[in-house]
């Protein structure tokens, strides 16, 4: 397989025009692979997993788009986050933050001058991934990604997911569809890896009867478990 192949890149897709594709999304129709709507976020946010109301650089979840995956639950989330770092490094996203059950890869792409040096506007992309379980308890990584602005004011710093110094519409444009690309690219490692839940199920090598035999549940899948199920108790 080659590096194309790998990260979900084709000539096709490399030389599309981003404005002609704006409403195409490079992640492609699967079970396992949901964009989360604005209902559904809200029923994170107000779930006794409050993780979604922490997000760093932009607490506000409706800024980000986020990408839900259902991951078989018995693979680590270091297999997980190895290949999410790799598919984010390959774009020259970097590792900006890190917590046992989430990481935040970050690039800075523009950064321009207003007002005569007054204000200072830095674009970022942001990929955030946290790995939990959902409120069916199945093991998911939600997969969340955002281009931000952050404007330097007067010594001070103020970050947004929209462009509230910028009057063109589509400035953030091509880089959302950079996002999306990335989010393409890192459905067709999961599933050319074998690592989304309905994997669990097909016909595979790595599925024979000897390896079902041993199969067991990833310990930190057990552990989220186990800390949902005492939520729902209390």
């Amino acid at each position: 397989m080659n590096e194309e192949d790998e990260f979900g890149m084709s000539k096709t897709t490399r030389d599309a025009d981003p404005m002609e594709q704006e409403n195409k999304s490079a992640v492609k129709d699967h079970s396992d692979f949901n964009f989360l709507d604005a209902d559904k976020v809200r029923a994170a946010v107000t779930s006794e997993d409050k993780w979604m109301a922490r997000l760093p650089v932009e607490n506000d979840p409706s800024q980000w788009t986020i990408l839900e995956v259902q991951i078989r639950p018995d693979r680590s989330w270091e297999v997980i986050k190895e290949l999410i770092a790799t598919v984010c490094i390959g774009k020259g996203l970097l590792v900006t933050e890190e917590h046992p059950n989430s990481v935040l890869f970050r690039k800075k792409v523009t950064q321009e001058s207003m007002a005569h040096g007054m204000a200072n506007s830095t674009t970022f992309l942001n990929v955030y991934a946290h790995i939990g379980v959902s409120p069916s308890k199945l093991r998911v990584v939600d997969v969340c990604t955002l281009v931000s602005d952050e404007n330097k004011l007067l010594g001070g710093m103020v970050s947004t997911g929209k462009n509230t110094l910028w009057t063109a519409q589509d400035h953030n444009q091509p880089h959302k569809y950079a996002l999306d690309q990335l989010l393409g690219a890192l459905q067709a490692t999961l599933l050319s890896q074998c690592l989304s839940l309905s994997h669990l199920y097909m016909a595979s090598s790595e599925n024979s009867m000897d390896s079902v035999e041993n199969a067991e549940l990833d310990e930190g899948y057990v552990a989220d478990l186990k800390r949902a199920f005492s939520r729902c108790m209390k």
